[in-house]
């Protein structure tokens, strides 16, 4: 900033100094210098001089006719570039300008072959994915003593496919996963509600049955996509997110116990989708025809998310590392898993012959899968606790009170139906909206107690870099309160008396 005939320079400075760890560094630096008046003497020829060598120290643009590719090989990021005008470099060195991809303090493996340059660098342990390119700076010393630095960026050949075979054994693993979701205790009580809308289908034309399966499995097909696309989305914009993170909202989780409360007032007999009903409830998956057989397979993706069943992790996994081509056919193969009980009940009438014939016990056991839902709704609300401590499950009750109310207000009067569920939906709207979520403390095992129970430690990066200059193990917990399987997980597996025996050990 200009003061009168001065002017003052701020700079802050981060630096690694490197040799067997690398120790950071910073500092604010600031320096005022007098500026020139018009019409002055020359500025000194030293000083001239030293902004001269500043500038030529500034890392140049690589030139064009550089050609530069990079791969893996096992633990090392291997970095290759052909040059012309490198002829007669006798040391390189390529500095990162990105954080946690490489072990500064291992020494690089450097190949000069003319003008053919071969970096190894070792991968840092905390580099999750295989880079899709390295920015950074290249410093070449020349035989002659000259030193150049370029600022440059490696592209790496991305796995992309991954193979054939490996896309095979991924959508196979997510058609396999999509199928055993269908059993997990998330999508069960939707998968019986279309099991049981089949056999009340027992005297239906054929033909119209596998309509009826297809526009569920659309409905599946279409939630999954549009599901992939906010992954993928994200996933451009640097995000680290996977499967059910739309859980990680507390709108998201509030919304979907909102409709599954609805829906358990349907099966209990409160009230009938039909008449007035129809029109402001045409999106339901409760409405006759084809367009509730759709919604259907939309609640049951909506109720899925939240399971992650065998298979499907690793498949999943695997998608968000692919081409979008390839994770979009990996998420459909899930999306077709999931869908495919219901069509093969479709398309093999034969099958329905196994399953009771339709009668009057029908609306007891419709009546009976309302409380699965309850229970359902029950656990999500658990997870907006864990979200927003006490306000979320309050919010959540007198969400449930104003849909009893609409409900009740639209079966006593018909005619106020329209009016009753815009209402509720405006009221519901601004519940969910003041709904804000509290940090949650992460954990880290620290150890196995005198009494054999693991012992937990809230998570900070710092303690875990401690841990580590230290040479000690760490286990990280990393899950989510709405992943059965990862609670049912730390209730068996963690607390194994071998797997306590080996933390114990460590």
């Amino acid at each position: 900033e200009f003061q009168g005939q001065s002017l003052k320079l701020v700079a802050e400075a981060r630096w690694l100094v490197c040799k067997e760890e690398c120790v950071p560094g910073k500092a604010r630096l600031e320096k005022i210098v007098q500026v020139r008046p018009s019409g002055s003497p020359e500025p000194d020829p030293k000083w001239q001089a030293h902004f001269l060598a500043a500038r030529d120290s500034v890392p140049k643009l690589r030139p064009d006719d550089w050609r530069l590719s990079g791969k893996t090989k096992g633990e090392s990021l291997v970095l290759t570039i052909q040059a012309p005008s490198l002829r007669g470099v006798s040391k390189v060195d390529f500095l990162p300008s990105v954080p946690d991809h490489i072990e500064h303090a291992k020494e690089p493996l450097v190949k000069i072959d003319g003008d053919r340059i071969e970096i190894e660098l070792s991968k840092s342990d905390r580099l999750l994915n295989d880079p899709e390119a390295l920015p950074g700076v290249l410093i070449a010393s020349f035989e002659s003593g000259r030193v150049e630095a370029y600022e440059t960026s490696i592209p790496f050949q991305v796995a992309g496919t991954g193979g054939g075979l490996a896309i095979l054994i991924a959508l196979a693993s997510a058609f396999l996963g999509g199928v055993i979701l269908n059993l997990m205790p998330c999508v069960f009580p939707v998968l019986s509600m279309k099991v049981m809308s089949i056999m009340s289908m027992s005297g239906m034309e054929r033909a119209k049955v596998i309509k009826h399966g297809w526009a569920y499995a659309f409905g599946i097909l279409v939630s999954f996509w549009i599901l992939a696309a906010a992954l993928l989305i994200l996933r451009l914009t640097g995000s680290q997110i996977g499967w059910g993170f739309q859980l990680q909202s507390p709108q998201f989780v509030f919304a979907l116990a909102c409709l599954l409360f609805f829906f358990g007032l349907n099966l209990l007999g409160f009230f009938e989708i039909s008449g007035s009903f129809t029109g402001i409830g045409s999106s339901l998956s409760s409405q006759e025809g084809y367009r509730g057989s759709f919604f259907t397979g939309v609640l049951a993706t909506l109720v899925a998310t939240p399971c992650t069943a065998p298979f499907m992790g690793s498949a999943v996994g695997f998608a968000l590392t692919q081409a979008p081509v390839v994770a979009v056919l990996i998420f459909t193969s899930l999306a077709l898993g999931l869908a495919s009980p219901y069509i093969v009940l479709s398309y093999v009438p034969s099958l329905g012959s196994y399953l009771p014939r339709p009668g009057r016990w029908m609306e007891s056991f419709k009546q009976f899968m309302a409380f699965l839902i309850f229970a359902t709704v029950l656990w999500l609300m658990w997870i907006l606790g864990q979200q927003t401590l006490a306000a979320g499950p309050v919010y959540l009750f007198a969400a449930f009170l104003v849909i009893s109310f609409a409900v009740w207000l639209s079966v006593r009067w018909p005619k106020l139906a329209k009016v009753s569920a815009i209402g509720g939906v405006v009221f519901l709207f601004l519940i969910g909206l003041s709904l804000k979520t509290v940090e949650v403390e992460n954990v880290a095992v620290s150890g196995v107690s005198s009494s054999g129970k693991l012992q937990w430690e809230k998570f900070s990066p710092e303690k875990l870099a401690q841990y580590r200059e230290d040479g000690k193990a760490v286990f990280l917990n990393f899950t989510a309160a709405w992943c059965i399987t990862c609670k049912v997980n730390e209730m068996v597996a963690l607390n194994d008396p071998d797997v306590r025996a080996k933390f114990n050990d460590l």
